[in-house]
């Protein structure tokens, strides 16, 4: 069965450099911050990292350990079935619906039953009311 949940996502941006994303990951562990998703980015020189956690507040605060701006942002995390189409079942709904995608990341592996979308909309509460309905 398929939830949908509004979560915060923490946008993470400091100058790239070699390490940063270690830095990072040792300031989550120091912390006991518990990842559930994350990627990140170069942008001219910049790096952006979007990080999913268990504890969104314990993760901000581990990361403004670092030299950076840290903000945070809704997303939607659909935790699915892991088979084929669940994605297409998804993304239909909320285009029938009208609703934008502005970003989107996923993952899995054969081995699980679940896997996790993590969705930006531009409506996050219309969305979860039209996924719930599937």
């Amino acid at each position: 069965m398929a939830t949908f949940s509004l979560c915060n996502e923490l946008i993470f941006s400091t100058a790239d450099r070699v390490g940063l994303l270690t830095d990072g990951a040792d300031r989550l562990l120091g912390n006991g911050v518990n990842v559930l998703a994350l990627r990140g980015h170069e942008e001219g020189g910049t790096a952006v990292v979007h990080v999913y956690a268990e504890d969104s507040r314990l993760a901000r605060r581990a990361l403004e350990e670092l030299d950076g701006e840290t903000g945070a942002t809704p997303v939607i995390v659909a935790r699915v079935p892991n088979r084929p189409g669940q994605l297409a079942v998804i993304t239909r709904a909320l285009s029938e619906a009208g609703i934008g995608i502005t970003q989107v990341y996923a993952s899995t592996f054969p081995e699980c039953d679940e896997a996790v979308i993590v969705l930006h909309t531009a409506n996050d509460i219309r969305a979860i009311d039209v996924l719930e309905r599937l």
